[in-house]
């Protein structure tokens, strides 16, 4: 899809952003990708029409084709729409999450946030329109930086999570568990885990270890959390 609209300015901040290391396609990105998609067979999606938002480039709706999902994108940035383009043939469409999803009701099996939630300033309507595409009995997948991390208690504001100004709030399991279950979800997976594979997206000099591929699952502290939910069929939001 194409959109116009946004200023010169715009475009120029959206072009600086997505160069940042996080938008890198390395070999790390992609087995975090490959994580994304065994954290929704574990929850119970094993096929299915996925819609992917914040699609960026496009990297996690190739490994949702890959391992053989139906998958879309979404995404609020032209830039963003352009760059995909250039890495996947499915079809990504320009839309708010919290505004609305530019699909009929029903149309998904599932529903991907990886590392977006935390850009949300209104994620009760995004839950909204979330519930709306989902078929009864599909799921969401929310994942982000986790507040209780032993990193964010050991660092403070060197955390993470504040060295992206366009975060706006940070989660934790509790808190991702409240706003599913306001919303009509039932909670079918969750877990907290280090991912070395995203080493060095936002401190260089621990980018080596992303060589190891390591992904240790620890309770309740671990510097990103993944909570997974069901849309319950005849449940209101």
């Amino acid at each position: 899809m194409t959109a116009t609209g946004s200023t010169p300015e715009q475009r120029g901040y959206e072009r600086a952003y997505f160069q940042r290391a996080y938008f890198q396609d390395h070999p790390g990105k992609r087995r975090t990708n490959r994580l994304v998609v065994d954290q929704l067979r574990k929850a119970g999606l094993e096929s299915g029409r996925v819609l992917d938002v914040g699609s960026g480039p496009g990297y996690l709706i190739r490994a949702l084709e890959e391992a053989g999902y139906e998958a879309a994108g979404l995404d609020h940035s032209e830039e963003a729409l352009r760059l995909g383009a250039q890495h996947v043939s499915a079809e990504i469409q320009l839309g708010d999450v919290c505004e609305h999803i530019p699909w009929d009701d029903g149309s998904f099996d599932g529903v991907v946030l990886h590392d977006v939630i935390e850009h949300l300033t209104e994620e009760d309507a995004a839950l909204v329109e979330i519930r709306r595409v989902l078929r009864p009995g599909g799921l969401v997948l929310l994942s982000t930086l986790n507040e209780s991390s032993v990193l964010h208690k050991l660092l403070g504001k060197r955390w993470s999570f504040y060295q992206d100004p366009t975060h706006v709030k940070p989660w934790r399991t509790a808190s991702l568990r409240a706003l599913l279950e306001r919303h009509g979800f039932e909670v079918v997976y969750s877990t907290t885990y280090f991912d070395l594979n995203k080493a060095g997206e936002t401190t260089r000099w621990l980018e080596p270890l992303r060589r190891l591929g390591w992904v240790v699952h620890v309770p309740r502290f671990g510097e990103s959390v993944t909570v997974v939910g069901r849309r319950l069929a005849g449940s209101s939001a």
